[in-house]
């Protein structure tokens, strides 16, 4: 008898629990979508900058690669090369986080946790290696030409995602 008491007790206050938070939720909805939604536009809006970014400090890196070879002279390490690198270093970190993040929540079709892990060491290699003549060319090249890949992904996906 007092087993049920207890079982008829409980089933009545998670009852309760259970309306309140349906009224909770009804009464709140349209405040709890509009926060979802704009963290999600600021997120996108942040990927979109730090990606657009991202293909500035490839062509930096591009570039500085081309007058290295052509000169053939190496960048000065603690005024030239250690600054930029601990740069591009600190930005590719940010953006790993949040495009991985969103990789996660969204599950884009053709971009995956691998690719942005792989488009970020490669980015780390160039980013020191475009300061030295001795870069073998086609290597250094094919690395570019596969995160500037990844990045046209990440802002194709990120864009088709906002538009549905």
């Amino acid at each position: 008898m007092f087993k049920e008491n207890s079982l008829i007790k409980q089933s009545i206050f998670f009852g309760h629990f259970f309306l309140l938070m349906v009224r909770f939720l009804n009464e709140n909805i349209g405040e709890i979508m509009k926060l979802k939604i704009g963290d999600c536009l600021m997120s996108i809006e942040s990927i979109i900058e730090k990606t657009n970014k991202m293909n500035e400090y490839l062509s930096r890196t591009d570039a500085i690669f081309e007058e290295t070879k052509q000169s053939g002279v190496e960048g000065d390490f603690y005024q030239t090369v250690k600054p930029f690198v601990d740069e591009v270093h600190l930005f590719l970190d940010e953006w790993e986080k949040e495009v991985t993040d969103w990789v996660r929540s969204e599950r884009p079709k053709n971009i995956f946790i691998p690719n942005i892990l792989a488009a970020k060491e490669n980015f780390k290699e160039i980013v020191v290696q475009a300061f030295y003549p001795k870069t073998s060319y086609k290597r250094f090249k094919e690395h570019v030409h596969s995160i500037h890949y990844i990045l046209e992904k990440v802002l194709f996906e990120v864009n088709k995602n906002t538009k549905k």
